[in-house]
């Protein structure tokens, strides 16, 4: 389903009409707020849930008419995210706040209660053009239920290590080791091969950022007897990754955006 074809008022009434769950979000990130899982139920209505305590209270308090079966709770939360925002920290501009966008939400195959999802971390290395370098990477490890908050109740760890409790228990014991090794290095060739193609992008609409995350989830595809990373979204401006992660490597070079700020300038655009 394309968003971006669909006025913010309509949404709920094309949602009516399609199976399965969508994630509904801001457009231009949220630090968790605003962002609602939406299901369209066998009742005929359509159910809104977030793991965002500012959200859930959004959600709990919004007038809605029991005769539009969600619709114009959908077209609130789309629309209309400026009424609440006090309640929240959203990190975006207010005018930005009732830009959305709306995804096909991505299978959630947990282990041990948590999504996994990695981070590729992609950070300047000169003041040149396209002077970017793929790091390494983490991994999210999120318990909440809902899985529709991404910004709070997650730990980080380092992604070898996520990945041998992803993979520990799908794959034989005695191949587990060489299984983590080649998914790692499958991810962070990915994540090379976006930063390659994303960079020059930026800096042709003329950004001057220094580090983003390229955010994912594992999945496992059991056809193919193999893990699968699906792409999330672009994650500009990291604020921190967890300093115990960065103690256990796998992130060489790393620089703080304060460090950054202070050899290339403050970020922009």
């Amino acid at each position: 389903m394309k968003a971006a074809q669909i006025p913010g008022r309509d949404l709920g009434s094309a949602l009516l009409s399609q199976s399965g769950a969508h994630i509904l979000k801001p457009r231009f990130g949220s630090n968790g707020f605003g962002v609602v899982r939406i299901v369209s139920r066998a009742d005929g209505r359509l159910a809104a849930e977030s793991d965002c305590p500012d959200t859930a209270q959004y959600l709990e308090d919004f007038p809605c008419d029991p005769a539009q079966c969600g619709r114009d709770l959908i077209a609130g939360v789309a629309t209309q995210r400026t009424r609440f925002v006090d309640r929240a920290g959203p990190g975006v501009p207010e005018q930005l706040l009732d830009f959305s966008i709306l995804e096909d939400e991505i299978r959630q195959d947990r282990t041990g209660g948590a999504i996994f999802e990695p981070r590729v971390v992609v950070q300047r290395t000169s003041d040149g053009p396209g002077a970017f370098a793929v790091l390494g990477a983490i991994c999210k490890e999120i318990e909440t239920a809902v899985g529709a908050s991404v910004a709070r109740d997650f730990r980080e760890d380092h992604l070898e290590h996520s990945l041998g409790r992803f993979l520990r228990g799908r794959v034989p014991a005695n191949d587990l080791t060489a299984r983590v090794k080649q998914t790692c290095e499958e991810i962070l060739a990915t994540g090379d091969q976006i930063r390659a193609a994303l960079v020059p992008l930026v800096e042709a609409r003329g950004a001057h950022v220094h580090q983003f995350g390229i955010d994912s989830r594992l999945c496992w595809n059991d056809e193919k007897d193999r893990a699968e990373c699906h792409f999330l979204e672009f994650q500009f401006g990291i604020g921190r990754i967890d300093p115990s992660v960065l103690k256990q490597g796998g992130l060489v070079g790393y620089r703080s955006p304060k460090e950054l700020d202070a050899q290339f300038g403050a970020d922009r655009g």
